[in-house]
């Protein structure tokens, strides 16, 4: 059997995050956990999906592990999942040989991959896929079931409050024999994102019967920034076993509280305060009186003397210093001058994102800010940018752009007596 990764994903509603699909989580690429999760009940022998904007880097990554892989290039990124799935058969020799279609972009508990191979090594002629309840509405597909709970119908990413049901489609599907997915993708059209779904539902009318099996447990998507920190937290929960590493460095009178994780070659300083869930990656330095809690920073930063983090996720190779950064996504290779801060509720403190009140910034990789920058709630800032001191950041900031304010300064001579102390 096959286990086909869908990775080729440009994260457009994420932007200017580059790419989710290689997001670090307690030092590991999101790609390299979901293959560890899948390998753990057996399933191996993978495909993965990549585009022409990350197949390097993925080829990279995968080369320095022992998971036996195959890259596929999707042709066509804009027909989506189904483009991936045509792309994937193109590569394939044998088309009737089972196959296991998982989306790289969510993060589910391991007893749901332990429930699929039950699933499959019971009845491994049977097709499956997974629904989730939810109680509010999700830009997804929508499944119904009969009373067998097989598959009636799927929707793709219905307007608000004309969903079929309560049931999210998870992209966990189990393809018995594939061939005729493959057959009935090329021939479908839509006019909108759907035509693997559209193909999807014509093979239940065709026939074909997919098992719907229910899954109550944790679902992470990651659809906004927000999702990123939610998905930080999950995994620091999941491995807090792994503690403080013996070849980390903690100053006696550093507080650590609750679930952290303190990587190798890490340093806490004095009187800097941790509390978990948190994750410090390999030789970061917590400088002397800095305060992180509840986030998540890569590997090779400074968060220097005086710095708050809170509710945040940082990247690898990121420079801080006198900052407070909340509720915020830090790419890689970013640098704050001393006095910045971003600023993460509305003064009305109404909704910011859908369900979030607090939200700060979101950048891209390589970035300088200068001294003093202050950013409003919710401001993006692209990739290969540098900003100049002094700034208020109040509109969102493309890639490669070079950001400076007119300042007007009067100068007449002083005529006031400066008292001697």
């Amino acid at each position: 059997m096959k286990t086909i990764i869908l990775s080729a994903g440009r994260s457009k509603r994420l932007k200017p995050v580059p790419d989710k699909s290689l997001l670090n989580f307690n030092g590991k690429a999101s790609l390299l956990h979901k293959m560890e999760t899948l390998s753990f009940e057996g399933f191996s022998d993978f495909v993965i999906v990549v585009g022409p904007h990350n197949k390097q880097t993925v080829s990279d990554l995968l080369s320095q592990t022992d998971y036996a892989y195959q890259l596929v290039e999707q042709e066509d990124l804009d027909q989506g999942m189904a483009g991936a799935m045509i792309s994937v058969s193109k590569a394939l020799k044998d088309l009737n040989e089972p196959i296991l279609v998982v989306s790289n972009n969510d993060t589910v508990d391991q007893s749901l991959i332990q429930k699929l191979s039950q699933e499959i090594n019971s009845t491994p002629t049977q097709n499956l896929i997974i629904g989730k309840k939810v109680s509010s509405y999700f830009p997804g597909g929508y499944i119904q079931h009969d009373d067998l709970m097989f598959l009636t119908n799927i929707v793709e990413k219905p307007e608000p409050g004309t969903e079929p049901s309560d049931m999210i489609n998870l992209v966990y599907h189990y393809f018995a024999s594939p061939k005729p997915l493959f057959d009935i993708l090329t021939q479908t059209d839509s006019l909108k994102d759907d035509i693997y779904e559209v193909s999807l539902l014509s093979l239940v009318k065709a026939g074909q019967q997919f098992k719907v099996i229910p899954y109550a447990g944790e679902w992470i998507p990651i659809k906004n920034a927000q999702h990123i920190i939610q998905t930080a937290r999950y995994f620091a929960h999941k491995e807090r076993a792994n503690g403080i590493s013996p070849k980390a460095e903690i100053h006696p009178s550093a507080i650590i509280r609750g679930e952290v994780i303190i990587d190798s070659g890490a340093k806490v300083d004095a009187n800097a305060v941790i509390q978990g869930p948190a994750y410090i990656g390999k030789n970061t330095i917590i400088g002397v009186g800095s305060f992180i809690r509840d986030s998540f920073i890569g590997d090779n930063c400074v968060v220097g003397f005086a710095s708050e983090v809170a509710r945040s996720y940082i990247g690898s190779n990121c420079w801080f210093h006198h900052n407070f950064i909340g509720d915020s996504v830090i790419g890689d290779n970013v640098s704050f001058g001393a006095g910045c801060i971003t600023g993460n509720l509305r003064l009305d403190e109404q909704e910011i994102l859908p369900g979030h009140t607090k939200v700060g910034l979101v950048t891209g990789d390589n970035i300088r800010v200068g001294i003093g920058t202050k950013f409003m709630p919710g401001i993006t800032l692209g990739s290969n940018s540098m900003l100049a001191a002094g700034l208020v950041i109040a509109e969102n900031i493309p890639d490669d752009s070079f950001v400076k304010g007119d300042y007007t300064l009067s100068i007449k001579p002083n005529t006031k007596q400066i008292p001697t102390r």
